[in-house]
């Protein structure tokens, strides 16, 4: 006589809480969210310092909105902890642990894109290659993440040469790290590269700085530029080598500078990177290109009158830089704040929108990103999505001060949220 399925399933319930507390008194790990999963950058590189020693150095940036922010008076504070556990062949063979910690004046900030930096500086105590067990801890909570690295120590010691200094132009703000502004020409970088003294002999196929601007991420890159650095370039004192970039040949938005020198064979070249990478926001435009031009000119929808904007359209390539920058002293004084620091909050704004709403395509181009980049971050946000009563997603948005609201409708729980209803409050 069958079993009645209940009984099955009772059974089948008790063996899964069997296996469940066998792992528990076992001390089995949990499963830990993986870290890129959630927007965390672990990477790592060797360091040389003057002395010619090598020292590997793991670096990790985790997202504000990764973090768990606590009140301490008038501002919020978060923290993480970085480990890393080196293993050769199964065994520990070294470790480092390294802190960083982030105060912000208000809450917005917390939700903001800005990235918490920490690095670890290891101990090894073997060579060849090794395995790095690499956990992040977030301070004061059971929250964490881990990856798994692979490094082989002596790559790169036969490189004569190494990083002794850095240079750019790229302004470090409060708030958006290192930018390029929105009125700079080009992006200027300047290093400063150095003998190492244990290194005598030149290889007998030079050495090759390539640089390198492109996003972030794991996409398709552009070729890097390469430059030869030849021997009497860098004698017994240390030698600066200039880079520089049209900054409107490089994209709006979030970009990462990577350098690296290269020597030795073509098909295996010894590398030394510059670490870490240089993030930056470039905020000049492409004032020759149509289709850029065009986009521009539509983010101003609600900033700019209708007429205002159908005659930037209108404008031949060699006006429109004039245009543009004609535009901000106007709506700067109106709204009492310095002309560059509105021009500036406007284009910060389609790179922020980008970032959060980039989900199905260009984030600044959607419906959610277009009223961002227009009013931006609001002042509070209703979500309706497990509610029965509704169907698909709802988010509403307010702006107290404006007395605005919008209403954005994602049908198919996709995130391609579509702009249903506006108005005021």
């Amino acid at each position: 006589m069958p079993r009645p399925r209940l009984e099955v399933a009772a059974a089948f319930l008790l063996l899964v809480a069997a296996a469940l507390s066998g792992a528990a008194a076992a001390g089995a790990v949990p499963a830990w969210e993986p870290a890129a999963r959630a927007g965390i950058q672990i990477s790592v590189a060797t360091h040389i310092d003057s002395t010619g020693v090598e020292a590997p150095l793991v670096r990790a940036s985790v997202p504000y909105g990764a973090l768990v922010f606590t009140r301490d008076g008038g501002a919020f504070q978060a923290g993480i902890r970085l480990t890393v556990i080196a293993k050769h062949d199964g065994r520990r063979a070294g470790g480092g642990v390294g802190v960083a910690a982030v105060t912000v004046a208000d809450y917005a900030a917390t939700r903001g894109d800005q990235q918490l930096a920490c690095a670890a500086p290891l101990e090894l105590r073997t060579g060849g290659r090794t395995t790095l067990e690499v956990e992040i801890l977030v301070t004061g909570t059971s929250r964490r993440w881990r990856e798994r690295l692979e490094y082989v120590a002596g790559r790169g010691l036969r490189v004569p040469l190494y990083f002794a200094d850095f240079a750019w132009n790229a302004a470090v703000g409060p708030n958006t790290g290192a930018a390029l502004g929105p009125q700079e020409d080009s992006l200027l970088v300047s290093v400063t590269l150095a003998r190492r003294p244990n290194v005598p002999d030149w290889p007998p196929n030079g050495v090759t700085l390539a640089a390198l601007v492109a996003p972030p991420g794991r996409g398709d890159k552009p070729a890097p530029r390469l430059l030869p650095v030849p021997p009497a370039a860098v004698g017994d004192l240390p030698a600066v080598i200039r880079i520089a970039w049209a900054a409107a040949d490089l994209p709006l938005g979030r970009l990462v500078l990577s350098l690296r020198l290269e020597s030795g064979e073509a098909a295996a070249p010894e590398r030394l990177d510059l670490d870490p990478p240089r993030p930056f926001v470039n905020l000049a435009m492409r004032w020759r290109e149509d289709a850029q031009w065009r986009q521009h000119v539509a983010w101003l929808e609600g900033i700019v009158p209708s007429e205002t904007r159908a005659g930037l359209q209108r404008l031949p390539p060699e006006q429109r830089r004039e245009a543009w920058r004609a535009l901000w002293p106007p709506l700067a004084a109106a709204a009492a704040v310095p002309a560059a620091g509105l021009e500036r909050e406007h284009l910060l704004r389609i790179v922020a929108a980008d970032a959060r709403f980039g989900g199905l395509g260009r984030g600044a181009l959607t419906d959610r990103g277009r009223i961002w980049v227009r009013c931006g971050e609001p002042d509070s946000v209703e979500e309706r999505g497990a509610d029965l009563a509704y169907e698909g997603r709802w988010e509403i948005w307010y702006y107290h001060t404006r007395r605005l609201v919008f209403t954005f409708y994602d049908a198919h729980g996709l995130g391609d949220f579509r702009l249903v209803a506006s108005g005021t409050l």
